[in-house]
């Protein structure tokens, strides 16, 4: 069963209602919730088709699929009960200012396996102009000195300042270069 439920909200004086989808079934369980902004319908059409498009698909290939593990595990006599794949989708943060909203979302599935999967995926709106922004814009930095910035940071609390730990420098060096899907996931106060 699908259930939708709407909380009236106010940040920053603009209304959004989070909307909401949850499913529960012998195959299939989810939790997915996402805001819908009153006056912003361009960044409503982002969400919806970044969150919302591909859940009914979603939904039917992984009851198909856990209908086939399931069927696999009964087949040599095993009669435990096969626990339902799960899609969850949170905005974990939201911020909202006279200018920007910026938003952070976790999707978590799982399809059986040793643990579930997570990504993440960010938007950062600006209300007067109508379009998202990236990281350099919101920074008015290059993805260089950003990159620079991070990197130097990252070296010293993640390796301890311990430059000769060269399995940790590789991986700052690796996550912290000036690429841009390195740095796509990210929010925004507007500060």
């Amino acid at each position: 069963m699908i259930a939708a439920f709407a909380a009236s909200c106010f940040a920053g004086g603009t209304s959004y209602i989070m909307e909401k989808l949850a499913d529960t079934s012998a195959s299939f369980v989810s939790d997915v919730e996402y805001p819908a902004f009153r006056d912003y319908p361009e960044l409503n059409k982002m969400i919806i088709h970044k969150v919302k498009d591909g859940y009914a698909t979603l939904k039917k290939q992984y009851s198909a699929d856990w209908k086939g593990m399931d069927s696999l595990r009964h087949s040599d006599g095993d009669t435990m009960v096969t626990p339902p794949f799960a899609y969850n989708v949170t905005c974990d943060s939201l911020s909202e200012n006279d200018r920007y909203v910026s938003m952070l979302f976790t999707f978590y599935d799982w399809t059986g396996g040793a643990h579930g999967n997570i990504a993440l995926w960010s938007v950062t709106y600006d209300k007067k102009k109508k379009q998202t922004l990236s990281i350099t814009d919101v920074a008015g930095l290059s993805l260089q000195k950003i990159s620079d910035i991070c990197r130097k940071n990252l070296l010293k609390t993640q390796c301890h300042g311990n430059l000769k730990d060269t399995a940790c420098v590789d991986w700052v060096k690796t996550g912290s270069a000036p690429k841009a899907e390195n740095y796509s996931a990210f929010t925004f106060n507007g500060k």
